[in-house]
């Protein structure tokens, strides 16, 4: 994929990688960092909206560092950033004093995620260059960090303007990082044994049960194939009141399909322009698992248990998560997501630049845009911009929306009729929203 959904699932040895997300309220300077780390310079920046990310190669490391937003709107999101995380930079903007206190209340949010358990925390107390910036003690204290425990951590003064106190920083962060990974692979260990990705498919370097596996430096659950069903609901089936028959067969059905093997996640929700239209989400290990699934004799009983609320058949699909599958979660937990499929002749590969492109749009100019992911559908579909009986490709988008009017505001700017361009290729398209929950 391009640009901003590239896949970081690469396993290396030798040459040192792991994940670290930069969080911290707005104006905090981390986008400033993230680049004084990247290029060692200082860039122009806008306040980000959904995420930077870039990987910066530190003396035997080699960093994807992911730049989070940190407006009070995106701060919930975060955590769907949080998985395979090995380490958290939280920058401060030391001259504001007035909204310490919120900042040691978010970052005590996050230490307490489950996910973040085991990662090592560098607080940097940015902006050392201005006038009235407070120390890193004083910060210390602001933060209750001497209230940690079990928690490697330390707290740098720094400035991405001058560069100062950011190499002391980076140099803590490259003599713990082996650490911190090795607590990654005990936590993701039992995943990795049984949905780990073959290295035809990623250009990875899996191992081979020696000791050189000790050396892989970052490790991450497998991007799985993507079931999208479609389901028309006969109208007054509401599949989420409590004690209706509607919802207890669409309840027996999730739970008959979490119980397969090879299923690792669910999520459905019903389109807001067609609420008897459903949307589902479900994420296999691979789509022989999905397959074997339909051919046992309790998929075709749950078909006939379905029978009796759906108004038309479901229609399937499948795309394989080529972008880190976080990216993918951050767009369908969000308030609103956008579901997006655009139709095609033929798979070109220029086509996913021009998606790369768009997220950049999405981050750089689109308030309240939460995350975004897309991909190739596997199967040749059918549309009317086709023709009569023709097949062709599809794409589809999940995009995440605070709300459907951050949306719908988005595409009145001159940001989003240029974007439009890059999807000129395309001789259809078909645009709903959901909101999705999950089984989890």
């Amino acid at each position: 994929m391009g640009g901003y959904l590239s896949s970081l699932s690469k396993l290396v040895w030798a040459k040192k990688e792991i994940r670290i997300l930069i969080l911290g309220l707005d104006n905090a300077g981390k986008t400033t960092l993230l680049y004084r780390l990247k290029i060692g310079e200082v860039v122009t920046t806008i306040p980000t909206i959904g995420f930077n990310v870039e990987s910066v190669n530190y003396k035997n490391l080699n960093f994807n560092v992911w730049d989070l937003g940190g407006q009070t709107s995106i701060r919930p999101y975060w955590r769907c950033y949080y998985a395979n995380t090995a380490a958290v930079i939280f920058v401060i903007d030391s001259t504001d004093v007035d909204r310490l206190s919120t900042a040691a209340d978010e970052l005590s949010a996050m230490l307490n995620e489950e996910e973040l358990r085991d990662a090592a925390l560098l607080v940097f107390a940015n902006k050392q260059d201005q006038p009235g910036a407070k120390g890193a003690g004083d910060i210390s204290e602001a933060l209750r960090l001497g209230e940690l425990k079990d928690r490697n951590w330390t707290i740098v003064a720094c400035s991405a303007i001058d560069g100062r106190g950011v190499s002391e920083g980076m140099d803590w962060m490259s003599s713990c990082s082996s650490l911190e990974i090795c607590n990654l692979k005990r936590r993701n260990i039992a995943d990795l044994e049984s949905t780990a990705c073959p290295s035809e498919l990623y250009g990875a370097s899996v191992g081979d049960g020696t000791e050189a596996d000790d050396h892989i430096s970052f490790l991450q659950r497998m991007m799985p194939v993507i079931e999208v069903a479609t389901i028309p609901l006969l109208a007054g089936s509401n599949v989420r009141e409590q004690g209706s028959e509607a919802a207890r067969i669409w309840q027996d059905m999730l739970t008959t399909i979490s119980q397969q093997d090879g299923c690792q996640d669910i999520y459905y929700g019903l389109e807001h322009e067609n609420p008897n239209t459903a949307q589902l989400f479900i994420g296999w290990d691979t789509i022989a698992h999905h397959q074997r699934f339909q051919k046992l004799p309790v998929y075709g009983q749950m078909l006939q248990s379905l029978e009796t609320i759906l108004d038309g058949s479901p229609q399937l699909v499948h795309f394989e998560l080529r972008s880190p599958s976080d990216l993918l979660t951050a767009a369908i937990s969000a308030p609103v997501t956008e579901l997006a499929t655009l139709f095609l002749p033929e798979k070109m590969t220029s086509f996913d630049d021009n998606l790369g492109s768009f997220a950049k749009i999405l981050v750089e100019h689109a308030e309240g845009f939460v995350g975004c992911a897309f991909s190739w559908i596997i199967e040749e579909v059918e549309h009317e911009s086709f023709g009569p009986g023709v097949k062709g490709r599809a794409c589809i988008l999940a995009i995440g929306w605070s709300s459907i009017s951050a949306h719908t505001t988005f595409k009145e700017t001159s940001a989003f009729k240029k974007g439009l361009e890059l999807f000129k290729d395309a001789t259809g398209s078909e645009i709903h929203h959901t909101t999705f929950w999950t089984t989890a």
